[in-house]
């Protein structure tokens, strides 16, 4: 029994309002971040940025890895079930998504700045991201 031309325009149709744009926003924000991380490579090895290798490799997570693992965990998601749960973990990650790019260029400032109270606040927003994902799963899953 096949399915009908409607109804798989149908379901598309919903997959895309359950699921945001079409890898747009993840393109972008990997495509900026790996511009961003470019630079940064460039000012540390001339002296500019003092950061070393370490701190490079931890800062390509939230610039680039995280924005495509976030778009791939958007197209491999199957759309959110009538569970209340399922929605609100919807609705958690697009928010964790939208905030991502903002928070990870705290994420680069408080490994510019040298440890204290203020880079550790910046970092705070690095983890909020983190939180936000761990519950979106969490409530997808359970």
């Amino acid at each position: 029994m096949g399915t009908t031309v409607e109804e798989k325009r149908e379901e598309r149709s919903s997959r895309r309002f359950a699921t945001g744009n079409n890898g747009a926003w993840a393109r972008g924000c990997a495509t900026v971040g790996a511009a961003a991380w470019a630079v940064l490579a460039v000012a540390a090895h001339f002296g500019v940025a003092r950061i070393g290798g370490i701190e490079l490799l931890f800062l390509f997570a939230p610039l680039v890895i995280v924005p495509l693992g976030m778009e791939l965990w958007r197209l491999t998601s199957p759309p959110p079930a009538q569970d209340a749960r399922e929605k609100r973990g919807t609705r958690v990650f697009f928010i964790a998504r939208r905030v991502q790019p903002f928070l990870a260029l705290l994420a680069v400032g408080a490994l510019l700045l040298p440890p204290g109270p203020v880079a550790a606040m910046l970092a705070a927003g690095w983890l909020l991201v983190c939180l936000l994902m761990g519950a979106a799963g969490a409530m997808r899953i359970g």
